[in-house]
Parts: C-alpha cells; sequence; structure tokens
C-alpha cells in the first residue's frame, strides 16, 4: 500500500483530488504533473507557486460540514474552470482530508459542464 501521506487521487483528465497538500505530499503533487492547487480548506495552504512546474496555488475557504453558499460555490467552480482552461493544466482540488468539501467542489463543477449528478459522484466514489 502507498503511503497514505502521498495519496492523490485522479478524477478526470485534469482533475485530481485528496488530503491537504502538504509538504509530504507535494513530491507525490510534483511527480504526477499537477500545474494548479485550489485549496478549499480552512487553513492556508504550505505550498506555494513555484518556478517550473506548480504555476499557482488558490485558496478559497469553505468551513466544513456546512451547506457551501452559492457565492462561494460559484467562485470554486468559476477559478476551477479557468484552472482547467490553462494549457496543459493539472489541478489538484484538495481540503484538509479529501472527504467533504473537495469532493462537493469536484462535483458541483462535473454537474456545471453537463455531467448528471449521480453520474458525477459515482466517477468521484470509484476513483478516490
Amino acid at each position: 500500500m502507498s503511503d497514505p501521506r502521498k495519496r492523490i487521487y485522479r478524477i478526470t483528465r485534469c482533475i485530481w483530488l485528496g488530503p491537504y497538500a502538504s509538504l509530504e505530499r507535494g513530491e507525490a503533487l510534483r511527480a504526477a504533473g499537477i500545474s494548479h492547487i485550489l485549496n478549499v480548506g480552512e487553513a492556508p495552504s504550505v505550498l506555494a507557486a513555484e518556478d517550473g512546474q506548480i504555476r499557482e496555488v488558490t485558496w478559497r475557504p469553505v468551513l466544513d460540514l456546512e451547506r457551501i453558499p452559492d457565492k462561494i460555490a460559484i467562485d470554486c467552480i468559476t477559478h476551477l474552470h479557468r484552472m482547467v482552461c490553462e494549457p496543459r493544466a493539472n489541478i489538484y482540488v484538495h481540503c484538509i482530508a479529501g472527504q467533504n468539501r473537495s469532493p462537493t467542489i469536484v462535483w458541483l463543477y462535473l454537474i456545471a459542464c453537463g455531467s448528471q449528478p449521480e453520474i458525477a459522484k459515482n466517477m468521484i466514489v470509484r476513483r478516490a
């Protein structure tokens, strides 16, 4: 079994999901070709954009175990879409555990792109 501190999950061709982008997980993110990080957790990012591979780290805090307000959800989806549209983008979406907020944002994004809610949910559950 791989080291859980380095475990990340590919959901689509360019969207990845998982727990907090810690310094320990940074190695796995770089190995996966991650170019953008969208942090939807309550804690600020410890990884930063660097010369080379990780081009952007964006923090959009979302409270855990609460309904995501529409304005915040739309903001997160808008940032994720902008990142997805960049050339050669691989985006890592994370919160603290990668089990509530970040999968919800990815799910909402997939629905906004035209996926049926149940199909989007099953894609995330199967791959993560």
